[in-house]
């Protein structure tokens, strides 16, 4: 049953990716691989450890775990570019892991990021 979940993951990104995807340039440091990958905007709010609520905002960006490459798996600090001209920074929200897996199979990254930087500012 597991492979029936794992297939059906599979084809939901291909899907995706070929309907929403946005072709992004993966950087850390000097190195930088070219991807697909789609993005979402949330915010949320989390507590800070002395019950006061602190609100964030995130980008998630949504990469095929096989597409990092060598670089294997996303460091906060890391950035995405996207073809509009935006830079995101990878940086999880506060208190919370940068990146997280989107499927069982591992197949699927939910990378955490913060706008950065625009053309225009």
């Amino acid at each position: 049953m597991p492979e029936v979940f794992a297939d059906a993951t599979a084809a939901l990104a291909q899907t995706l990716a070929g309907a929403c995807g946005v072709a992004v340039t993966y950087r850390r440091g000097e190195t930088a691989v070219e991807a697909t990958a789609w993005r979402s905007y949330r915010t949320g709010e989390v507590d800070d450890g002395t019950g006061i609520l602190v609100e964030f905002e995130s980008w998630d960006w949504l990469v095929p775990t096989a597409a990092l490459g060598a670089l294997g798996l996303p460091r906060p600090g890391d950035r995405i570019e996207a073809p509009d001209d935006c830079t995101y920074e990878v940086l999880g929200p506060p208190g919370r892991r940068h990146f997280q897996y989107s499927d069982g199979a591992k197949t699927l990254l939910r990378i955490h990021t913060k706008l950065i930087a625009t053309e225009t500012g």
